[in-house]
């Protein structure tokens, strides 16, 4: 009994001490713990319960420190790249010249393929503006039989421009346009002469057929239509521009006079009762001071429709006071005055142009071009029915008479890049 009592004594201490009751060896043989487990406390009497090891953070690893081979391979690399430097530097001291010339061919070799690759990629916009020196900068030409109202042309077209474009150009997508008035006339020298203390004045012999244009030289330049070689800011009542041929046919100079017999007898006949009896060759008499001679053809704002044998050109709002000026007195009432429209409403051209930088020209394809031409020209005449409306696209005419110009630029720039890259190779390894 003694025995017994002493060898149950150790384990009496173990459980006062622990609070668990040890397990046989047969049961402890057969509960180990895996490797992936440890024991944590469950609750405050520090009973240990398995858990993964993943929930526990990774340790950091240290970079090991470079081997002796490494650092011997990363010094050896490194004195190889001075020694190549060295020579380097060695070889260009003693062949300074060589090496100058060299570096000079190269960055003229770079130069000149950046140069031909802009031209390559921008030939488009060459072709159109050397068109646009020959045809005049107008886009689009709009004319027909009868007289055209600018003024609700003006007004749907601003009402459009801020529901159909791009975002960019809401706002102002058909903003670029501008009346003309364009009529047939003969011109005549005006001499002055004092017969008998009065001062006679008479038309010339010499005639020459021309024209007469009405031109809003503000409106021009809002929409860049103008060039600056066109120095007159604006034309006086009374006063007039003329072409070079003009001044040549007639014998004018700056300050000279000449009379331009104007044929408005259809206009005549429609607003004024005791004129409706007049025949086609009725004419009223415009005299007019020279103040200006200019070659039109060299001015993009009009381009070859204004190269006929001779122009005059005077504003555009005078021309309604012109034409009621040189009416015999009597025989327009004040009624019909005041109903004779403003030219606005009277106007035989509109000039619509395309929003700057004109992205419908910016294509080596004809094909594109034209789509997008016409698709602009065809959202801003809708609402118009395209009624009593003749439209001309001189700019687009031009892409479609030298379309092959573009192609064969840029045919010639490839080849001259393909040169200079073979140049450079060689020059690089010579």
């Amino acid at each position: 009994m003694r025995s017994f009592s002493n060898s149950l004594q150790p384990m009496e201490e173990t459980s006062a001490t622990n609070g668990n009751v040890p397990l046989p060896d047969s049961l402890q043989s057969s509960v180990t713990p895996t490797p992936s487990m440890k024991s944590v406390p469950l609750n405050s009497s520090d009973e240990q319960r398995p858990v993964d090891s993943r929930d526990q953070p990774e340790e950091q690893v240290e970079p090991k420190p470079l081997t002796s081979k490494a650092r011997r391979a990363l010094s050896s690399h490194l004195k190889w790249n001075w020694v190549l430097w060295k020579q380097a530097f060695s070889h260009a001291r003693h062949n300074w010249l060589m090496h100058i010339l060299g570096f000079i061919s190269i960055f003229l070799v770079v130069c000149m393929i950046a140069v031909f690759s802009g031209i390559a990629e921008y030939s488009s916009v060459v072709v159109t503006r050397l068109i646009e020196k020959q045809q005049g900068q107008l886009d689009v030409v709009i004319g027909g039989p009868n007289y055209l109202n600018y003024t609700v042309m003006s007004n749907v077209w601003e009402n459009l421009s801020y529901s159909d474009g791009p975002k960019r150009f809401q706002g102002y997508q058909y903003r670029f346009h501008t009346p003309r008035f364009q009529v047939r006339l003969t011109a005549s020298p005006w001499d002055c002469s004092e017969s008998y203390g009065q001062n006679v004045c008479y038309a010339g012999e010499q005639t020459v057929n021309s024209w007469l244009y009405g031109l809003k030289l503000e409106r021009e330049r809002e929409i860049q239509l103008s060039e600056p070689s066109f120095q007159i800011q604006s034309i006086p009542y009374g006063s007039a521009v003329i072409s070079e041929s003009l001044a040549s046919a007639l014998g004018l100079g700056i300050g000279s006079s000449l009379v331009a017999r104007v044929d408005l007898a259809s206009m005549i006949q429609f607003y004024f009762s005791n004129y409706s009896q007049i025949n086609s060759a009725f004419r009223l008499n415009f005299v007019f001071e020279v103040i200006d001679i200019i070659n039109p053809k060299t001015l993009n704002q009009f381009g070859p429709t204004s190269g006929h044998n001779a122009g005059i050109f005077v504003e555009y709002d005078d021309i309604r006071r012109y034409i009621l000026e040189h009416l015999e007195p009597g025989r327009v009432s004040e009624y019909e005055q005041e109903r004779f429209p403003l030219l606005d409403g009277l106007a035989t051209q509109v000039i619509l142009n395309f929003p700057q930088p004109k992205e419908q020209y910016q294509s080596p394809n004809y094909q594109t071009v034209q789509e997008r031409c016409m698709g602009f020209v065809t959202r801003a005449l809708i609402p118009f029915n395209f009624l009593g409306m003749e439209v001309r696209l001189p700019v687009l005419q031009g892409v479609r008479d030298y379309q092959f110009i573009s192609l064969f630029l840029g045919l010639l720039v490839l080849i001259v890049l393909v040169v200079f890259m073979v140049l450079a190779y060689v020059i690089l390894y010579s």
